[in-house]
């Protein structure tokens, strides 16, 4: 079987973690356009007086996961949406500081994962009179992603 060229984003998930082992995973619900990971890499210049070169010479030095966001459908009386105010307003897992787990999970044969811990950092409601209540939310990540591809040192 021959790989297609692309995939449809129809049905890729976010999900959050509960919290306690094992630990289980619920789907965020009516969620649209999920852009991130942002992975990005800190880049110092090291560009030396006895490089021998006129060219700057540069290394990465920190990797960050940026930021996953998305948009969603908001209900205010759905429990999916109320943990996600419920995990901002704690900053955390349970207590400020304590990073969430989340996860991607692409629609693709093998259900793949992207895997990743991180905070709650925005949740803002828009209600256009011609439209429908939506939030856009974020995901600050900390730490490492994980899936095929990532390696973590």
């Amino acid at each position: 079987m021959t790989n297609p060229i692309a995939l449809p984003a129809i049905n890729t998930q976010v999900q959050v973690g509960n919290g306690v082992s094992p630990e289980t995973f619920s789907t965020i619900a009516f969620v649209s356009d999920i852009t991130g990971p942002g992975i990005s890499g800190q880049v110092v210049d090291v560009t030396s007086m006895s490089g021998n070169t006129a060219w700057r010479s540069k290394i990465v030095t920190l990797l960050d996961g940026g930021d996953v966001s998305f948009k969603a459908f908001w209900q205010p009386m759905l429990a999916s949406h109320q943990n996600l105010l419920t995990l901002f307003s704690h900053r955390g897992a349970g207590s400020p500081g304590v990073p969430i787990d989340f996860r991607l999970v692409f629609p693709d044969q093998d259900a793949t994962v992207y895997a990743f811990s991180g905070f709650v950092s925005k949740c803002s409601l828009t209600e256009a009179v011609a439209g429908v209540i939506e939030a856009q939310v974020s995901l600050t990540i900390t730490g490492t992603v994980s899936g095929p591809g990532f390696f973590s040192s």
